[in-house]
């Protein structure tokens, strides 16, 4: 069998061209080919895929407000209750505490007890406002921040799937210009392959060395003679 060297010419400036573009998706001359063919397929693919990728977003932010609007009810009612329970905790406390005596020590122990309990009451009232506060106030903004984008999609549903398509029609234009550009050298690989099949059937006399190049330091001299 005839002994080959070196990829085939076009191959190597399909590859050239498609690395300095930043173009991996193809593996082969047929997948190249197989792009060209379906042109029209894949920017159908790219819109439908963005159609249902905003229309999953819009279902998903539809259940995320229903969700939201009963959360801050819900979880302020939770807040109230364990602040309640807290409370009464601290109630209990004090009603524990000893009764005072004549001892003066012990007194201002028992007095000292009675001022902590007291404040962490009234911190406990406070640090449990605060946090209802903070909660009602941050779901507020994200309802709204939501509730935004609900109504946008909502309304301009198709200005939303043009926008989530714009990076994959670009990308894809961007393949297209250039596969498109790389026509003839596409079809002058699948050439030189078919020549390339054939020759490799020759002996092992035979050398094939695809994409030579010579350069010479001294131009050759042709001498014509009349």
């Amino acid at each position: 069998m005839c002994r080959v060297h070196n990829k085939i010419g076009c191959l190597n400036t399909l590859q050239l061209e498609l690395v300095r573009n930043n173009i991996d998706d193809f593996n082969s001359i047929n997948e190249l080919i197989d792009f060209q063919k379906n042109f029209h397929t894949t920017e159908q693919k790219i819109i439908s895929d963005h159609n249902k990728l905003i229309q999953d977003e819009k279902a998903f932010l539809e259940n995320e407000l229903s969700e939201l609007n009963t959360f801050i009810p819900q979880k302020t009612s939770e807040l109230k209750n364990e602040l309640q329970q807290k409370l009464t905790d601290l109630n209990q406390e004090i009603e524990d505490l000893p009764e005072t005596n004549s001892r003066i020590i012990a007194t201002v122990k028992d007095y000292w007890m009675n001022l902590m309990i007291h404040v962490e009451f009234w911190f406990v009232q406070l640090k449990f406002s605060f946090r209802i506060i903070l909660l009602k106030h941050s779901t507020k903004k994200l309802i709204r921040k939501k509730n935004k984008r609900f109504e946008y999609i909502s309304t301009n549903f198709q200005d939303a799937v043009n926008s989530s398509s714009f990076i994959d029609f670009q990308k894809f234009e961007l393949k297209k210009e250039v596969i498109t550009k790389l026509n003839n050298t596409i079809y002058g690989a699948i050439g030189e392959q078919k020549v390339e099949n054939i020759l490799r059937g020759l002996s092992d006399d035979y050398t094939l060395i695809n994409d030579f190049c010579y350069s010479f330091t001294t131009p050759i001299k042709i001498i014509t003679t009349l």
